[in-house]
């Protein structure tokens, strides 16, 4: 009572019971017919801290909770089809002779600053990000700030990779579950990705 028969499962009371999230997106990317349209907005950063009614440095500075966890509360809480793309391996990296400091200071808007020194073979380079309590982080302080002299020292912050640690992925893919898919990133190297250093 209350259902109606459809071609891929039943619809109670207006939802299609059929696919989980995840088979409905695998079957979309692969040119399948899914059991309706898959609805995976990019909502991968503002909405789902903005859902947590922290400050927004709670979870980029401290990782309460991580913003991978809070994405997928906020993919249950509209009911959206997850498209999961913060897989972590948890790689390993050669030891290369670099070593960090980091100091948080407040900001005159309520914001937290995080001052990483990172010291290379070749000499220190800084970088600030600024915390924001209503928006997301911005670095407000490049590591390049001489193109001649700082740019030798960038080599040192891609060291070879030499493993990794799957611990943190499967707890993930687990929080994760048929709610969506899950991917991890490869992000080849590039302008796109060297403009955050200068």
């Amino acid at each position: 009572p209350g259902s109606v028969r459809c071609h891929q499962g039943y619809i109670i009371r207006n939802k299609v019971i059929g696919m989980t999230s995840r088979e409905r997106m695998m079957t979309a990317l692969s040119g399948g017919i899914p059991d309706r349209v898959p609805c995976a907005p990019d909502m991968s950063n503002m909405i789902p801290c903005r859902l947590t009614g922290r400050p927004f440095y709670d979870i980029y500075l401290h990782q309460n909770p991580p913003l991978w966890k809070a994405y997928m509360d906020a993919v249950r809480y509209f009911g959206t089809d997850g498209w999961f793309i913060d897989g972590d391996p948890g790689y390993t990296y050669e030891d290369v002779g670099v070593t960090v400091d980091s100091t948080v200071r407040d900001g005159a808007d309520g914001s937290k600053i995080l001052r990483q020194v990172f010291h290379t073979p070749k000499g220190d380079l800084t970088q600030e990000t600024t915390m924001f309590r209503d928006n997301s982080p911005a670095i407000t302080e490049g590591m390049i700030k001489d193109f001649e002299r700082d740019y030798s020292k960038l080599e040192y912050m891609f060291p070879p990779v030499t493993g990794c640690n799957p611990e943190r992925l499967q707890e993930q893919k687990k929080y994760v579950g048929e709610d969506g898919i899950f991917c991890t990133g490869i992000m080849p190297f590039g302008l796109h990705t060297m403009m955050i250093y200068f």
